[in-house]
């Protein structure tokens, strides 16, 4: 049996609409937007099995309440965000195959909105995972999935992926590969995603080697100072800090003295994109990781029209376009501290 994708080729009125509005008014830098993010995240859960070193969740940082989204409230915010938005990542502080519900949310998605690419990123460690549930990934409509593998052998892997263990890894990609050539389909696209540290360098050719082996992608990624902090401490201070992690090789890092000597100076993720948390705060990106201290709203408490112009983001949109200070933003602090450069 074939698994067929229908995708919608064509914009609806309400589409053309928000992508007009966007072209227009995000070049001037307004503040009040009369269209939608077309990225938007989505956290399926803060909760992770794996114990990495520079993550937040990993290192099991206490500032923030632990859960789950459930599938009524997801559809909450899909009923507002879903006619408009392009991409759905369903991924950010935790891993995404805890969530039971994650499959039907992807379902959802790709049936109600065939338009929108599914993103998941995971570590593929996978409880109980099985043959059939490689087949369950294939027929949700997944669009993208993004495998989160940093060694080529256990001894490397296990440095950071505290916790994992690569065989399984390797098994659950096999399985999910083999799905989709016995139900013919071309999704998801997959993609071995290999952070490059200090200690794992050596092993990206290999890497690569194995993944073309299974038949997925692969990129040589470029590793990020402490997740949870990187926002709020300025580039020198991270670096002293998370320096042994950096990798020698500088095409393999982002904190070499050019990439250092020519920083973004700009960030336009409060118009373009939004990342709502699993008990539904807003923030503007991904890197906020203590969301109940610095969210512009609430979706669960208000609409998400009232949030995305609401004062916060408008003071946030205002920080950034360079036309106030003092904000008391997360965007603000984040552009004093000279944004990371993944920005």
């Amino acid at each position: 049996m074939r698994v067929k994708r229908v995708m919608q080729t064509y914009r609806s009125p309400r589409r053309m609409l928000n992508h007009l509005m966007k072209k227009m008014e995000m070049p001037r830098r307004a503040e009040t937007l009369h269209y939608f993010p077309t990225k938007v995240t989505i956290e399926t859960g803060n909760i992770c099995n794996l114990r990495c070193p520079l993550c937040p969740t990993g290192t099991n940082e206490t500032k923030v309440t632990k859960g789950l989204l459930t599938f009524e409230r997801f559809k909450q915010i899909i009923h507002q965000l879903g006619p408009t938005m392009e991409t759905l990542d369903f991924f950010d502080w935790g891993e995404p195959f805890l969530n039971k519900d994650l499959l039907q949310m992807v379902r959802y998605t790709t049936h109600r909105y065939p338009h929108v690419r599914v993103v998941v990123s995971s570590n593929l460690n996978i409880p109980r995972f099985s043959e059939i549930g490689a087949e369950e990934v294939v027929r949700s409509g997944l669009g993208h999935l993004i495998l989160s593998v940093d060694g080529a052998t256990q001894a490397v892997y296990e440095k950071y992926r505290v916790g994992g263990r690569l065989e399984e890894v390797l098994r659950n990609i096999r399985w999910i590969v083999s799905a989709k050539r016995r139900l013919r389909s071309a999704t998801p696209t997959m993609v071995w995603n290999f952070l490059v540290f200090r200690h794992n360098e050596h092993e990206v050719d290999q890497a690569r080697a194995m993944a073309r082996e299974l038949q997925v992608g692969f990129t040589a990624g470029m590793m990020r100072t402490d997740c949870g902090e990187e926002i709020f401490l300025p580039m020198e201070e991270r670096l002293k800090r998370d320096g042994d992690w950096v990798p020698e090789n500088p095409r393999y890092s982002q904190y070499t003295h050019e990439q250092l000597s020519h920083r973004v100076q700009d960030c336009a993720k409060p118009w373009t994109t939004v990342a709502i948390n699993w008990d539904g705060d807003v923030v503007p990106c991904g890197s906020v990781y203590d969301c109940k201290t610095y969210n512009y709203g609430n979706i669960f408490q208000q609409s998400f029209r009232e949030i995305w112009n609401g004062e916060r983001y408008r003071l946030a949109r205002r920080a950034l376009a360079s036309r106030a200070t003092g904000t008391h933003t997360v965007c603000e602090t984040c552009k004093q501290n000279g944004f990371p450069l993944y920005t």
